[in-house]
């Protein structure tokens, strides 16, 4: 978060403070549910709710099996309202809803969109993979490996060193 959000605010010209959680339960089955998960489910609510609340945005819960409907009944009790009105859970129909907040490009293409990139790059794709933390605070574009080995513009004196 400390780069990703500055990097996102400088490329979109205004202040980016929250972000897009989308949770793909394609091919998850009610037996994941026990009661190991159910309660690291409960203490990452409660964490994210307590102490991240304004971070959060919007939230989709996709291709969310039938039976996700009674775990959300409970899980959903633990988490404020504030918190709660941001998750949507949907069923196999989203599409339509995700492309209202996120444009073509950039939903992966498994959920419906257009990029191909998702998953390509450890970090995942975007801004902050051009941007690296200065200190004592802030972030800068990152320098191209010829600019910081004495490429073209660089003084002879630079060059020699």
């Amino acid at each position: 978060m400390r780069l990703r959000f500055p990097a996102c605010s400088a490329i979109a010209g205004q202040r980016i403070e929250q972000g897009l959680n989308i949770l793909d339960l394609t091919g998850g089955s009610m037996k994941i549910m026990s009661k190991k998960v159910y309660g690291l489910i409960q203490l990452a609510s409660k964490v994210g709710s307590d102490y991240y609340p304004e971070i959060m945005g919007q939230t989709f819960i996709v291709n969310a099996p039938m039976l996700f409907s009674g775990v959300w009944a409970v899980v959903k009790g633990f988490l404020d309202e504030k918190t709660r009105k941001k998750i949507a859970i949907k069923g196999g129909s989203y599409q339509k809803d995700l492309l209202e907040v996120v444009d073509e490009q950039n939903l992966p293409d498994f959920l419906g969109g257009k990029c191909t990139l998702f998953g390509a790059h450890k970090d995942g794709v975007g801004p902050w993979n051009d941007y690296e933390i200065v200190t004592p605070v802030g972030i800068r574009k990152k320098q191209q490996q010829s600019e910081l080995l004495g490429g073209a513009g660089a003084s002879e004196e630079h060059k020699s060193q």
